[in-house]
C-alpha cells in the first residue's frame, strides 16, 4: 500500500513515469530462466544484471524489475520497484527501426541498493505476477497491430485506386486485387478472434482468465503480428518505390 501511494498517484497524473523490466540480453519469452539478481543483505536488496528492449526506459522515474531473489527457475523470482535515482542504474537509448517514440532501452544494475520494503507482492511471486499481466499487454499489442494492420490495407487500397500503370489503374490489376484480399481475409480472421477473446475477457473472472485464456492470448498475439508483417510486406509491393520514402505519398 505504500508503495501504491508513493507510485500510482503520480503516475497516473504523468507526473512520473514507470517502465516493465522483464526481457534480458540472454531470457525474453524465457521469464523462468531471468538471470538478474537480488541478494538480501539486511534491510535491502543488492541487484546485478541487465534488461533489453524496455519500453519507455529513457523516461522512466520508476523501474518494475524482475529479479532472482532465491533459487533457480519460476518460484526463485521476485518483483522490484526500483527508483532512476538510486546509484547504479545506466540507462541507454537503443536505436531500433521502428517504434521511434518508444523510447526502446537498454539498462543495467550494479550493486543498486534497493530497501526491502520495496517488493512488489510477495517475493517467490514474480513469474505469476508476470505471467497474468502478460495477457492484458499482450491483447493491447494485438488491437494495435490488428489496427495497424488495416491501416496497411486501408493506404494500399487508397493508392492501388489512384496509381495508373500500362494504362490502367494499379486495381484493374490481378496481382494487385490478390494481395489486397488476401491481406483483408487474413485481418478479418484474427479481427474475429480478437473480438471473441475480448468478449472473455470481459466476461471472465480474473482467475478464469489466468487459467483458460493465457495460450490462446499468446496464440493471437502470434497471429496478429504476422498478419501485420505481411500487410506491411504487400503494401510495399503495391507502393512500388514509394513505400521506400519515408514521407509516403503526396
Amino acid at each position: 500500500e505504500e508503495l501504491k501511494k508513493k507510485v500510482a498517484k503520480p503516475v497516473f497524473r504523468a507526473e512520473k513515469f514507470i517502465c516493465l523490466c522483464i526481457t534480458e540480453p540472454w531470457a525474453g519469452s524465457d521469464v523462468a530462466n531471468i538471470r538478474t539478481t537480488a541478494k538480501r543483505e539486511g534491510d535491502y536488496f543488492i541487484v546485478n544484471g541487465a534488461k533489453k528492449w524496455i519500453t519507455n526506459g529513457v523516461w522512466s522515474d520508476y523501474f518494475t524489475v524482475l529479479c532472482r531473489t532465491g533459487g533457480e527457475g519460476a518460484k526463485g523470482l521476485s518483483m522490484l520497484l526500483l527508483e532512476k535515482t538510486m546509484p547504479g542504474i545506466e540507462v541507454r537509448h537503443m536505436k531500433c527501426m521502428g517504434m521511434w517514440a518508444s523510447g526502446t532501452s537498454y539498462i543495467t544494475f550494479e550493486d543498486v541498493k534497493v530497501p526491502t520494503s520495496n517488493i512488489i507482492g510477495k517475493e517467490g511471486k514474480g513469474f505469476l505476477q508476470t505471467m497474468y499481466n502478460f495477457n492484458h499487454e499482450r491483447w493491447g499489442l494485438i488491437a494495435q497491430a490488428n489496427r495497424f494492420s488495416r491501416v496497411c490495407l486501408e493506404e494500399a487500397l487508397t493508392y492501388a485506386l489512384k496509381r495508373r500503370t500500362f494504362g490502367k489503374p494499379l486495381i484493374k490489376h490481378q496481382a494487385i486485387r490478390m494481395k489486397l484480399a488476401e491481406m483483408a481475409r487474413k485481418i478479418e480472421a484474427s479481427h474475429s478472434w480478437m473480438e471473441l477473446v475480448t468478449y472473455q475477457l470481459q466476461t471472465m473472472s480474473k482467475k478464469e482468465q489466468n487459467l483458460k485464456l493465457g495460450g490462446t492470448i499468446a496464440l493471437l498475439k502470434a497471429q496478429s503480428t504476422k498478419v501485420f508483417e505481411l500487410c506491411a510486406r504487400e503494401a510495399a509491393q503495391i507502393f512500388g518505390g514509394a513505400s521506400y520514402v519515408r514521407g509516403g505519398v503526396r
